[in-house]
């Protein structure tokens, strides 16, 4: 792991290849992670855990031994404009005890065994502008019934498979 810190920490123009995470961040606040070619790390890409206001821009995140972005227990974060490209499990996971209110926007999410997980206590967050073809499904969503986030439309899929796997359906409103 590259980092392990707290508070306004700017990552930008690094490589990483390592044998855990390429790059983490445990109890911070308002990092930037931009214009990074996170690449071949063990585990995951980027890893957030309780971090607040996480700005994560331009990053080419590929071929990771599990995820290529982790947001764990964050509020307000933005995921924008990266690359989360053939990672073995899937491109983002966002999960944990509390999640509230990030912006997954204009990523290409591509190659992945799945695209994003939703995991955990998590509810506010917004996918916008996303491209999206993985192996498996696009969204796994397993937040139940009581947790809502939200998608808007002008993501890109061949077609939506979006599951809520804890009543067994469907997204039960589209408009």
């Amino acid at each position: 792991d590259v980092l392990s810190s707290t508070g306004n920490n700017f990552l930008e123009n690094y490589v990483a290849n390592n044998s855990g995470n390429g790059f983490s961040m445990v109890l911070g606040f308002n990092a930037t992670v931009a214009d990074n070619v996170i690449e071949n790390n063990a585990l995951n890409g980027l890893f957030f855990n309780t971090v607040d206001g996480a700005d994560i821009f331009n990053n080419s995140v590929r071929r990771n031994g599990d995820t290529g972005i982790v947001i764990i227990a964050g509020f307000r974060s933005t995921a924008r404009k990266n690359q989360a490209l053939n990672n073995i499990v899937r491109g983002f996971l966002i999960s944990g005890t509390s999640t509230f209110g990030s912006y997954i926007d204009e990523n290409v999410i591509r190659g992945n065994g799945l695209g994003v997980r939703l995991g955990g206590f998590n509810a506010g967050n917004v996918f916008l502008n996303n491209e999206f073809s993985n192996t498996g499904v696009e969204i796994q969503d397993v937040t139940g019934d009581f947790f809502v986030n939200y998608f808007i439309y002008n993501n890109s899929f061949g077609e939506i498979r979006w599951i809520e796997e804890q009543s067994g359906g469907f997204l039960r409103v589209l408009s």
